[in-house]
């Protein structure tokens, strides 16, 4: 695994894969209880998201009146927030790498 934001690998099969090809014997008999792990911290993580947008989206309700499109502001604890407009909304949907979702992203970078 090379991407630092996977918690772990989405399917058990995965996980026997890496046991087999490590020789970890502790992993093989273990899958379950590391399941239940990789779901507990992916849990954690989706909460701790939930804090940082509510966070974030209180700070902006806020700010609503002011005109801050363009604009940075700082958000206690968790730093600097960019402020931007959407520009263009397609109609058509696009297939996405997770590793993509909830970030400002260019065209050539996916």
């Amino acid at each position: 695994m090379q991407d630092d934001n996977i918690i772990g690998p989405d399917d058990d099969t995965d996980l026997i894969c890496i046991a087999l090809l490590t020789n970890t014997e502790l992993l093989f008999e273990n899958i379950s209880t590391v399941r239940k792990a990789i779901s507990q911290m992916t849990s954690w993580r989706m909460r701790a998201s939930d804090f940082v947008r509510d966070r974030i989206k209180n700070k902006l309700l806020e700010l609503a009146q002011a005109s801050i499109i363009n604009s940075s502001i700082e958000i206690q604890d968790l730093g600097r927030v960019d402020i931007l407009k959407i520009c263009e909304l397609k109609k058509e949907s696009e297939d996405i790498d997770k590793k993509y979702v909830h970030r400002l992203i260019q065209k050539d970078v996916i």
